[in-house]
């Protein structure tokens, strides 16, 4: 079954020409690589974002805590 596959179909050498022509097609000027390079810089950018929003919120709760909880110590009671 192979040699009828390999009479239809000739492995094509790899010339020069080919590897210039593959590196248009796919290679760091395509316009595939660069949107697939813009996704992935994109989501790691947006990764690093949420990862300082979240250290942000902890930080946000940690300073409520503490100033309500002086709020608290502080409040005279109903009763005294």
């Amino acid at each position: 079954m192979t040699g009828i596959f390999d009479r239809l179909m000739p492995a094509k050498r790899w010339t020069p020409s080919r590897y210039r022509a593959l590196l248009r097609a796919r290679g760091p000027r395509s316009v595939q690589f660069r949107t697939r390079a813009a996704i992935l810089v994109g989501a790691i950018l947006i990764g690093i974002v949420a990862t300082l929003f979240a250290e942000a919120a902890d930080w946000a709760g940690r300073v409520f805590e503490r100033y309500a909880e002086s709020f608290w110590r502080r409040r005279p009671r109903a009763g005294a």
